[in-house]
C-alpha cells in the first residue's frame, strides 16, 4: 500500500479498527443491501438464503478480527492491511510472527474464527470496496491495488463474500438506494 493515497490506507486501517460492535452493525447492513439487491435481481428465496448463508460465513472472518479477545495477531492483521500486494500465503505469514506454518494456521483460525486464507481474502475485498467507493480507477486497477492476481479473482472473492461482482457493486453505488 506504499504508493496508494494515504485516505485509502487509512480507511482499510481504520475499517480494521472498529469496536466490534461496530463491526456487527456494519455486517448486518451489507446483509440487508445483499438481500435487497438478490430481491431486485429477481432471485427466488432459496437463492438468496444460499446466497446469505455463503456471505455470512465470509463475513464471519473480517468480523471475526475485531470479535477476537485475544490481540496476539492484532500487528499481523494491520500490517497484512498495509502491505496487499506482498505473498501473504499462510508459510509467509508464519514467518512474521515466528510460528510454524502448521502451528500458526491452527492457533490463528482458533483466536480468530477463521482461516488466514479467509481472513486475507476479507481485508482484500474490504480494500477493494473502499477503492471501487473512493475511485474511479479501472476494475483491474484495483483489484491489483487490492493484492489480487487478477480481475478474475477478484471478481470469484466478491460473489463469494458478497453477492456480486465488482462491476456491479460499483454500479450500485451510484444509484439511488
Amino acid at each position: 500500500m506504499k504508493d496508494e493515497p494515504a485516505s485509502t490506507r487509512q480507511s482499510v486501517l481504520a475499517g480494521l479498527a472498529l469496536d466490534a460492535r461496530q463491526r456487527c452493525l456494519v455486517a448486518m447492513e451489507e446483509l440487508k443491501n445483499h438481500i435487497r439487491i438478490s430481491l431486485t435481481n429477481g432471485l427466488t428465496v432459496r437463492q438468496i438464503e444460499e446466497a446469505t448463508i455463503e456471505a455470512v460465513a465470509y463475513a464471519v472472518p473480517l468480523a471475526a478480527l475485531t470479535l477476537s479477545k485475544s490481540n496476539t495477531f492484532d500487528p499481523l492483521d494491520r500490517w497484512m492491511a498495509e502491505h496487499l500486494k506482498e505473498d501473504l500465503r499462510v508459510d509467509a505469514l508464519a514467518g512474521r510472527v515466528h510460528m510454524s506454518p502448521r502451528n500458526f494456521a491452527r492457533v490463528y483460525s482458533k483466536k480468530r474464527g477463521c482461516t488466514p486464507a479467509k481472513a486475507v481474502e476479507a481485508i482484500r475485498v474490504e480494500a477493494a470496496k473502499r477503492r471501487l467507493e473512493e475511485t474511479e480507477d479501472r476494475i483491474e486497477s484495483v483489484a491489483e491495488q487490492s493484492g489480487f492476481s487478477g480481475e478474475e479473482q477478484m471478481r470469484c472473492a466478491f460473489i463469494r463474500i458478497l453477492g456480486i461482482p465488482p462491476r456491479e457493486y460499483r454500479k450500485r453505488l451510484s444509484q439511488p438506494p
